[in-house]
């Protein structure tokens, strides 16, 4: 079985207000093949037989809204080689494996919503392209097997992220080391915005054209380019 809602390219997609059920073994919903400038808002995913939503293939430009992924057999919300999404009001709840799980992505913006109860880690991040870092803000995590797992990551920052009832297990792998840092902080100030940078986190000093810019491994992302995120793609 592949994907319930299955998008190959294009751009100024809207998808609104879909309800997904026992959606076999592919994606519940994809967008992949470099769909760009699109949204896709109010979607309800239950019992997804692999991921919920998969946006992959070099997409960019969209903005995931008011979604809820329950009980998904595969990754709830799966990000591969895509770059400039905003995703708000997210609930993944449940789901037998990652929650979030980000491959070789780039100028990603998660704000407000829930990763809870997740086998095994509420967010995972591969392969993640210099100078990128992934913002996290107003989300509760709790409940999953980890916080944050982290392969090749090079900057996360975290703002007003609610990770009490995630404890003891909060980061792993690259992220580990920034354990004690993190609960010193949120000790002395509850919610603290936190950045991790590793050393492979090198923003380029002046923009590359947007035709240089990303590739599937790596990325450079001239800042204030769109007016919806800090450090994303021009056309």
């Amino acid at each position: 079985a592949g994907a319930g809602i299955d998008i190959v390219g294009g751009s100024r997609i809207v998808l609104q207000d879909n309800l997904l059920e026992d959606s076999g073994t592919g994606f519940a919903l994809r967008l992949s093949g470099g769909v760009r400038d699109s949204l896709v808002t109010g979607t309800t995913v239950l019992g997804a037989g692999g991921a919920g939503i998969s946006v992959s293939g070099l997409s960019q430009r969209i903005v995931v809204a008011d979604t809820l992924i329950d009980a998904a057999s595969g990754d709830g919300l799966s990000l591969d080689r895509a770059s400039c999404l905003r995703i708000e009001g997210l609930a993944i709840l449940r789901g037998q494996s990652v929650g979030l799980r980000l491959r070789s992505s780039a100028g990603i913006e998660v704000s407000g919503g829930a990763i809870l109860q997740n086998r095994t880690a509420a967010i995972a991040i591969h392969g993640q392209p210099a100078g990128a870092p992934l913002l996290l803000a107003d989300l509760t995590i709790a409940g999953n097997g980890v916080g944050l797992k982290g392969w090749g990551t090079t900057g996360v920052d975290l703002r007003r992220v609610e990770l009490r009832d995630q404890l003891p297990q909060l980061f792993e792998g690259d992220l580990a080391p920034f354990t004690a840092r993190y609960l010193a902080s949120s000790q002395q100030r509850g919610e603290p915005e936190f950045s991790i940078r590793l050393a492979a986190f090198e923003p380029p000093a002046t923009p590359i054209p947007a035709s240089l810019a990303i590739n599937e491994t790596q990325a450079f992302l001239p800042p204030g380019a769109l007016p919806w995120g800090p450090d994303c793609l021009g056309d």
